[in-house]
């Protein structure tokens, strides 16, 4: 029996979250996308999700990316409309890229190299980049994210709200 088999779409996005390897990653999104009988590469992916998805994470995320997606440079969706975006790596600046590809209205393909993630890849953040972090919605895949005098965060953290 597969994940899809066993769970509800609400519990595969909350193994999807807390996934350690890159495998698990791309394994859990491919198991939550065929749950709910979409395919991952879908120009409706987003909506879909936002339409099955009820867990308070789920929930959080796409608030945070559908204010974000209201601000005034992306309100048509249209700089990028109909063009196709490849981007090669999937570390911070990649993922971020991404986003930022998404929201203008591209369609987005990331390429990784590895097969796994590491939670001790830890980067230094400036103030404005974890604003913007903060407004994606990262405290909920990163819990101790801009807690105490913590200004960093992993790459794995990064690649799940991605």
């Amino acid at each position: 029996m597969t994940i899809t088999e066993l769970s509800t779409p609400d519990d595969i996005f909350k193994t999807f979250v807390q996934a350690d390897t890159w495998r698990e990653v791309t394994q859990t999104f491919q198991s939550l996308c065929d749950s709910l009988h979409v395919l991952a590469d879908s120009k409706n992916l987003f909506s879909h999700l936002k339409e099955h998805l009820k867990c308070s994470d789920a929930v959080t995320v796409f608030k945070a990316l559908d204010k974000r997606a209201q601000q005034r440079e992306y309100e048509k969706g249209e700089i990028c409309a109909g063009k196709k975006t490849l981007i090669i790596g999937a570390g911070p600046c990649g993922l971020r890229m991404a986003i930022e590809c998404a929201l203008l209205g591209s369609e987005v393909s990331v390429v990784e190299m590895r097969d796994y993630i590491t939670r001790n890849n830890v980067l230094h953040l400036w103030p404005f980049v974890i604003h913007d972090l903060k407004a994606l919605g990262t405290k909920v895949f990163y819990k101790r994210f801009c807690t105490g005098g913590l200004d960093h965060i992993s790459q794995y953290s990064y690649l799940s709200i991605n």
